[in-house]
């Protein structure tokens, strides 16, 4: 690295340290590398994950303090879709935090369309009762089951109810966008089947 020289004296090599600005110069040398890939890596990773972030969240009371927090920060209007294989689980693990929930989506004005089954058409017609934006329809075929898939403005959530709440939550706008669009698809492919 040039930080020390040598010379051979009879016979034997004799070190010599060069001038210790030698360090100094290798160090730079390696920022000015270091800097150098930083800003590349920096370019690439906001190229990729530009306005994009995950969550999890687990447990009762996590999974229905990030429901809360995602109603509150939904927009006024704004529509959700959802494809539930078992609403009433959802509604069981949300408890007390249920009703603030629906007076905030009450509140905001949130327009819900819902994909269920049909086990979960006592709860469908009771929130269509409360709710003048909610829609459902039943998919035939749609085993109930301990999970559902929610798509808001900007982020899906996968959510599994069994054995313990979880909550996967994406925020990207184009991941968000592509998900409605094929909850739209499904939509309207689906007969209106309400009892």
């Amino acid at each position: 690295k040039g930080l020390v020289k040598h010379s051979i004296i009879n016979g034997r090599k004799k070190f010599e340290a060069n001038s210790p600005e030698r360090l100094s110069h290798l160090i730079e040398a390696k920022k000015i590398i270091a800097d150098s890939v930083t800003d590349e890596l920096f370019k690439i990773t906001k190229k990729s994950f530009n306005n994009q972030s995950f969550e999890i969240y687990q447990g009762e009371t996590s999974f229905a303090s990030h429901e809360l927090e995602m109603a509150e920060n939904s927009k006024e209007g704004s529509y959700w879709y959802v494809i539930s294989s078992q609403e009433k689980k959802f509604v069981e693990i949300m408890g007390d935090s249920m009703q603030t929930f629906m007076d905030i989506a009450k509140e905001k004005n949130i327009r819900t369309k819902v994909i269920g089954v049909g086990a979960d058409v006592n709860w469908f017609l009771k929130a269509q009762e409360e709710f003048p934006g909610y829609e459902y329809k039943m998919l035939p075929g749609l085993k109930e089951g301990p999970s559902s898939l929610v798509i808001r403005d900007g982020n899906v959530s996968f959510e599994s109810f069994e054995p313990v709440p979880l909550c996967y939550t994406i925020h990207n706008e184009v991941v968000a966008e592509n998900y409605k669009n094929i909850f739209e698809v499904l939509w309207n492919m689906l007969e209106d089947r309400r009892s």
